[in-house]
């Protein structure tokens, strides 16, 4: 009873102070000058499985905390942590009366438990940790029963440290290759017909694309030069302007028609985006996902090229990752194994026409693609994939 006690008055004091299950990152902590916390990394973990890794911090303000030093961690839907310790509760460890040394790198005694859960669908996934002074409130009660294992720091071998106060989880052979392969259309001007522009994950592993946080949605994306003379047919009365509707879960946004502005092309390697659709998200080995659209070749078209370039929907946000990645997290994994087959010519082949110009050069491939990260990111502008969600919901009579 007595360890039950003051487990529920640490719990109630570190609540108090806003740290239980609170996702914080690094910057946001009291006094993040006065602490420097490093958490091992994790890949190649099987789903359901449970492991330890190693956390270190270091104390670097001037005096010693007066009450000692708390340690707080997430959980999420798909990654545990728990610490099964007589001063641990539910995502926090206390640490009463203990004065680190300034400058001292310490590591914990014994090691906590995480586990990724056994229907865990993404490649990555981040538990947030912090640290900070034990608040006054947890320092005064019982002590643990002497057959309880206490949990404590020690100094450490390895002096070496760096800010990384974040776990991130990586899931076993997680690479997969999303292909795009070069497509010709081929008509007469006043031609109206569907082109199915699919893309397929050539593997290893399945191909599973980040959650959208605003949406719930898992898109890869397609970005389309159009050549000259080709456009996209309206659906007609109940879909707006600027809108393909491929399904209740993929679509495309026509530009300039669509009400907000493209991405950056520049994200895509491209000059220009006049179609932007946002296909199945989750692809096992050898499957490819279906992308048919209307077209149409208009009276004046000529034979030439445009460009396709595909990312994985994460790459073109702006938003911080979702609670699954940590707040912590500076930016989404890329899973993609082969970028160089991401990009595609568009052919428009018009019979009876004479040869029009050339189109835009492909897309550069490679390290430059996959770099990207979000740095730099293009704006895509609030709301424009929530308001397409939601329209595609009303038109439904969801």
């Amino acid at each position: 009873m007595d360890r039950q006690r003051r487990l529920i008055r640490i719990a109630a004091a570190v609540v108090a102070a806003g740290l239980v299950l609170v996702a914080v990152p690094a910057q946001a902590q009291d006094d993040p000058a006065t602490y420097t916390l490093q958490v091992e990394d994790m890949a190649g973990v099987e789903p359901g499985a449970s492991f330890t890794s190693t956390l270190k911090f270091r104390y670097d303000g001037a005096t010693a905390p007066e009450h000692g030093v708390q340690l707080t961690f997430t959980s999420g839907r798909y990654l545990t942590t728990t610490a099964d310790y007589a001063n641990c509760g539910e995502g926090y460890c206390a640490f009463e009366d203990f004065a680190p040394e300034p400058g001292v790198v310490y590591e914990l005694t014994a090691p906590l438990t995480t586990t990724l859960a056994e229907d865990a669908v993404e490649k990555a996934f981040a538990n947030d940790f912090t640290i900070g002074d034990l608040p006054a409130e947890a320092a005064d009660g019982p002590e643990p029963d002497d057959a309880d294992t206490v949990l404590a720091f020690e100094p450490s071998d390895d002096q070496d440290i760096e800010q990384h106060p974040y776990m991130l989880v990586t899931v076993a052979d997680g690479a997969y290759d999303i292909a795009v392969a070069d497509h010709t259309i081929e008509g007469a001007p006043g031609d109206v017909f569907t082109a199915d522009l699919a893309y397929t994950n050539l593997g290893p592993a399945g191909a599973v694309a980040y959650e959208n946080p605003e949406t719930g949605g898992r898109n890869f994306t397609m970005a389309i030069t159009l050549p000259a003379g080709l456009e996209v047919v309206h659906q007609g009365p109940g879909i707006p302007p600027g809108v393909f509707d491929i399904d209740m879960d993929n679509y495309c946004l026509i530009y300039p028609d669509y009400q907000y502005p493209p991405p950056d092309a520049s994200l895509y390697g491209l000059d220009r985006i006049d179609l932007l659709c946002f296909g199945p998200g989750i692809l096992d080995p050898g499957e490819a996902a279906p992308l048919p659209i209307d077209f149409r070749i208009t009276e004046d078209a000529v034979s030439n090229d445009g460009a396709i370039s595909m990312l994985e929907q994460s790459r073109i946000w702006e938003e911080t990752p979702p609670e699954h990645l940590g707040t912590a997290l500076p930016e989404y994994p890329d899973f993609e194994a082969d970028p160089a087959d991401n990009t595609a010519a568009l052919h428009l082949d018009v019979t009876g026409a004479a040869p029009g110009p050339g189109g835009p050069e492909l897309p550069e491939t490679g390290d430059d693609l996959t770099a990207i990260g979000l740095a730099g990111a293009g704006t895509i502008a609030a709301g424009a994939l929530l308001l397409a969600l939601l329209r595609r919901r009303t038109l439904r009579n969801l």
